[in-house]
This record gives C-alpha cells, sequence and structure tokens, in this order.
C-alpha cells in the first residue's frame, strides 16, 4: 500500500513539475517585472545598431520570456547578418550576439560593390567604411546587363579572396586585383611590389609568398623590374619582364 502511494505521489509530482514548464512563462509572461528595458548588441562592425532593434520589432511591454527564435529569425533575414542568438538576461534584458558576413573583395556592377566569400552583395559603404578590398577582375568586366561580368567567375573569384584573405590576410593586403583569364587561370596584381602571380587552381598561399620572395630576388639580380611570377608550370617558376619572354 505505502509503495503504491509512493508511485503516485512521484507521478503526481512529475506532472506538476511538467505543467509549471509549460505554464510558468506563459504566466510570467505578464509580469511587468520581466518586460524587456535593454538590449545589448554586440559583434557589429558595419550594421548599424539602431537597425537591428528595428529589425527585433519588440512591440511596447514585450517580456524576456518572448519567442527568442522568432526575434532571432527577423534579425537574420538582413543580408549582412550571417547567424545571430538571442540570450536572456534576467530579470529584463536581452543579449543579442550578431555574426555579420564580411567583405572579402569589391565587384563592378559597374559601381564597386562589395561581396562576401559567396559572392553576395553586401550593402556597406565602401567610401564610409573605407574597405581596402581587391578588385574582382572576370574575363567579361561589365556584362550586357551591367551586373559585373560572369556571376559564376564572381563568385569564384570571391571564394578564392576569402580563402587567401583567411589563410594569410598580411599577404592579401598587397593585392590590388584578383582576376580570372579566358583560360580559367587566376592572377593576382601586387600593390608592393608591384607586379602580377599567374596561378593554377588553388594554389597553396605559402606557394604565393613564395613568389613575393622570387620577385626581390629577380629585382636584385637584374637592372629591369620583375612584371611577373608565373606559378602555372609544373615544377617550374616562369619570371617575367617587361621586355624579355621571361626567365625560368
Amino acid at each position: 500500500m505505502r509503495r503504491g502511494l509512493t508511485i503516485i505521489a512521484t507521478v503526481a509530482m512529475t506532472m506538476v513539475i511538467a505543467l509549471g514548464m509549460t505554464w510558468g512563462p506563459d504566466l510570467l509572461d505578464g509580469s511587468e517585472f520581466f518586460h524587456i528595458t535593454s538590449v545589448d548588441v554586440e559583434g557589429l562592425h558595419y550594421l548599424d545598431e539602431a537597425r537591428v532593434h528595428e529589425l527585433l520589432a519588440l512591440p511596447p511591454g514585450a517580456s524576456i520570456w518572448g519567442e527568442l527564435d522568432t526575434w532571432a529569425a527577423r534579425i537574420r533575414r538582413h543580408a549582412l547578418v550571417e547567424d545571430v542568438t538571442i540570450h536572456r538576461r534576467l530579470p529584463s534584458g536581452l543579449q543579442v550576439a550578431v555574426v555579420e558576413r564580411r567583405p572579402v573583395a569589391l565587384r563592378p556592377t559597374p559601381v564597386l560593390v562589395p561581396v562576401d566569400g559567396e559572392g553576395r552583395r553586401l550593402p556597406v559603404d565602401p567610401t564610409l567604411h573605407r574597405l581596402d578590398l581587391p578588385l574582382l577582375i572576370t574575363t567579361s568586366l561589365v556584362g550586357r546587363d551591367g551586373a559585373g561580368g560572369d556571376p559564376v567567375q564572381a563568385r569564384d573569384l570571391a571564394r578564392e579572396a576569402a580563402r587567401l584573405s583567411e589563410s594569410d590576410p598580411g599577404f592579401m593586403a598587397r593585392v590590388s586585383e584578383l582576376g580570372m583569364d579566358a583560360e580559367g587561370d587566376l592572377f593576382l596584381r601586387l600593390t608592393e611590389p608591384r607586379a602580377m602571380i599567374h596561378y593554377r587552381g588553388a594554389a597553396p598561399p605559402e606557394h604565393l609568398r613564395r613568389s613575393l620572395r622570387i620577385l626581390e630576388h629577380a629585382r636584385e639580380g637584374s637592372d629591369q623590374a620583375p612584371e611577373a611570377v608565373d606559378l602555372r608550370f609544373d615544377g617550374r617558376v616562369i619570371v617575367r619582364f617587361a621586355d624579355a619572354g621571361g626567365m625560368p
């Protein structure tokens, strides 16, 4: 008999806890004590905090027990937002953490538009944020529709820009242009030294950086400044000068 009463009591207590977890937030939602009075936003670089509050669109008297996923989805719809998480800060605050999409290059459309690593256009003003990013050069710089040349090439170049900037940002700081020629080979135009690097496929970043040393060495050994380093030949590096076909 006592064992039966114990089982009944345990089941009843479990039901009370389950109902409390289900009804608790609804009961607390109407309490002014939990009305949202502060929203802290972190992770912003290009997106304005006021814009995040607009996207959040909290109604007057909103409670921290509201739907966090719904609020996060509103912010996530913005073109600059890659992801967002929202946490409650009792008793009346929200913590919003935003992960922005990062511009990696500029694409002519024909005006210069920042793009991320997937080639998505980002609503970022290059002059306002002083973006020092390479220009993407496709076989057709500007297409008939003014969309900035071949979109597939532009996307592939944006991915390459993202790959190189993540692996070696110091090297990419020297790159003014990243392009693809008619054969599908890639080239980088450097600002310092003023030269080009031609390569094929996803060349390891260390090979591209080694090209800088090759250019410096070629400059020391010649009266002419080297014009380009060509890495497209297996096992050979070709240094080209302005008035010569090349020097292995």
